[in-house]
């Protein structure tokens, strides 16, 4: 019982400090006019801890996409396995919301 209480914390904590990176990587875009190429050319608009993603004492996942950009955990077993969480993969997507992109998704298969 102990670790999942212990695995919710750290999910938590990971997810308030994507919250925060996420506030970083807005305030690069509105000083810079697009996102970062990476999350260090966020490193001096946001406290140091944030970087290190608690759930495996590693750094965050951050990547471009064509409008936006994904950011995850790589997960207790610390392999970039795409943002998945599922079928055996165990990263922990932040942004996009996975209710986000599945609405995203739903409303793109809607519009063709």
């Amino acid at each position: 019982a102990f670790c999942s209480v212990h695995d919710t914390y750290l999910r938590t904590i990971a997810q308030q400090r994507g919250s925060r990176l996420i506030i970083a990587l807005r305030r690069y875009k509105n000083k810079n006019g697009s996102w970062p190429e990476s999350l260090d050319e966020t490193k001096s608009l946001a406290a140091e801890e944030i970087f290190v993603d608690p759930i495996n004492g590693g750094s965050f996942i951050y990547k471009l996409t064509d409008e936006n950009f994904t950011l995850y955990s790589k997960g207790k077993n610390n392999i970039d396995e795409e943002g998945r969480y599922k079928d055996g993969a165990d990263d922990r997507p932040i942004w996009p919301t996975p209710g986000k992109k599945l609405k995203a998704e739903k409303e793109n298969t809607d519009a063709k």
